[in-house]
């Protein structure tokens, strides 16, 4: 995982590399009864701010998702 955060609007001009923080313990996994990826992480305390999360899997797949923080 990279999480970095980026300029809201544009998401594609990167601000800063941000430390990712995985809570409870948990893990990437895939959820069969949703059909979809789950992963739980400590969201930067900066209200405003926008940030995307980039994976990369082991078979070479990419994905991203941008969020904006309340």
């Amino acid at each position: 995982f990279v999480l970095t955060q980026v300029q809201c609007g544009s998401l594609t001009t990167v601000i800063d590399e941000v430390d990712f923080t995985t809570t409870g313990g948990t893990t990437l996994r895939y959820d069969l009864a949703s059909n979809q990826y789950i992963q739980n992480w400590q969201t930067p305390r900066r209200p405003g701010t926008c940030y995307q999360v980039n994976v990369v899997f082991t078979g070479g797949q990419r994905l991203s998702a941008s969020f904006k923080l309340k």
